[in-house]
């Protein structure tokens, strides 16, 4: 269930004028002139850039735009094609970092003016700082649908979007320009008995592949992080039947992978064999976990790896936890505690960053961050579509002090920056 738009306090307003003397399709000429006037927050606004993007699904490229400072404002001239659905954000930096953002549509017509007015709302956070994004929503190469999860390995950002069914790689030195590359999935229609859905993304190292997980069809497919070629299919021998989340431990060599439906915890070599020991996720009743569907490594020690589960329980009124497990080799998970229940709905991906638990809460559209024992220490966004908010995010990936979440319903990955604690 969707929430309404919940504001940040300390807002700054932007009131966005756009005068708009489009070109159309008989070739008439125009453009669009935007006056941006920053009303400073208590304690003043130190600005150091005002950048504006504009984005159509029918836009062969989205178009950025720097804005000059003049105190604290901002006007440009912007070039801008009429149509339906333009999509006009704000990114408002201070000290480098994206202090402020705001967003709105617009429908132009050729030779038509319009006025819209934005309030740009503060995304500060401790625990955060916004660095942008990847992607809108379109079928073209650089636009996503529904991106549902991420990783980075191999110089590349990867991407797996279900209803599009592309795997698509970025280079994470440039977001902005267009994927490296991008492999349409839809030809392992043939293999599936339903339309194949890519949902989940890990690099495993020892197999040298991307290994991506079909919850719908329950299989795990390998393809080449270098240019997305498919290497076939990675049989389980027990079998798998609805693959969520898949997280690489270096230590065994090995992938996790839980299984949803039957609340199970694989831990899979490269042949596709589970380790020894047992699979079934329990709580401290020894009660069967529901809908088990994210997992993060904690720590890990020798032959002992400490998960943090995700569990979004499908029953009305239940909310969704973090269960915490201490993973034996060759013996299994052991339940050691639980946390999150007054904080989280329907939790989603779940990454462990600089100490820190970072989940996605898809129906909450919200990052909730936690401490490495499971204590709360904030929220983050709400939701909208302006960065630094969510609708519907999924997946998270943790690296070298960057986040990555999969911002599913609003078509694109944002990414941050993690200070260091």
């Amino acid at each position: 269930m969707k929430r309404p738009l919940a504001f940040f306090a300390v807002p700054a307003v932007i009131c966005a004028l756009v005068a708009c003397d489009l070109t159309g399709v008989g070739g008439e000429p125009g453009r669009v002139a935007l006056d941006l006037e920053i009303v400073s927050p208590s304690g003043g606004l130190d600005v150091d850039r005002v950048r504006v993007r504009i984005t159509a699904p029918d836009f062969d490229a989205d178009r950025w735009y720097e804005l000059e400072i003049d105190g604290n404002g901002a006007s440009g001239s912007l070039d801008c094609e009429p149509g339906t659905d333009r999509f006009v954000e704000v990114d408002v930096y201070e000290d480098g970092a994206i202090s402020y953002t705001a967003a709105g549509t617009v429908n132009l017509e050729p030779g038509e003016t319009k006025t819209l007015s934005l309030v740009a709302d503060s995304v500060y956070s401790d625990y955060l700082r916004i660095t942008g994004r990847v992607g809108s929503f379109g079928a073209r190469d650089h636009q996503l649908d529904s991106p549902s999860d991420v990783v980075v390995a191999q110089g590349y950002l990867y991407v797996v979007d279900p209803p599009a069914r592309t795997l698509k790689a970025y280079d994470p030195a440039d977001l902005e320009a267009p994927p490296v590359w991008v492999r349409d999935l839809s030809f392992l229609d043939d293999e599936t008995e339903l339309p194949y859905f890519p949902a989940t993304i890990v690099y495993f190292p020892e197999l040298g592949d991307l290994l991506v997980a079909d919850p719908v069809n329950g299989r795990l497919d390998a393809f080449d992080p270098a240019d997305g070629t498919h290497n076939g299919e990675i049989t389980v021998p027990d079998g798998l039947t609805n693959p969520a989340d898949m997280l690489y431990w270096p230590y065994a060599g090995s992938v996790f992978v839980v299984d949803t439906d039957d609340s199970e915890l694989y831990l899979l070599d490269q042949s596709g064999y589970p380790e020894m020991g047992g699979r079934v996720l329990y709580d401290g009743e020894s009660q069967v976990i529901e809908n088990p569907v994210g997992v993060a490594l904690t720590g890990s020690a020798g032959e002992i790896a400490y998960l943090a589960v995700t569990s979004a329980p499908e029953e009305e009124g239940v909310p969704g936890r973090i269960y915490f497990y201490t993973y034996y080799f060759d013996e299994g998970p052991e339940y050691t505690g639980s946390a999150g229940e007054d904080h989280l709905e329907h939790p989603a991906g779940i990454a462990c960053a600089e100490g820190m638990l970072i989940v996605a809460d898809a129906t909450l559209h919200a990052l909730k961050i936690f401490d490495a024992e499971g204590g709360f220490l904030d929220s983050f966004g709400s939701f909208d579509d302006r960065l630094g908010t969510f609708t519907n995010p999924l997946g998270v990936f943790a690296g070298d002090l960057r986040l990555y979440v999969a911002d599913s319903f609003n078509h694109r990955v944002q990414h941050f920056d993690i200070p260091e604690r």
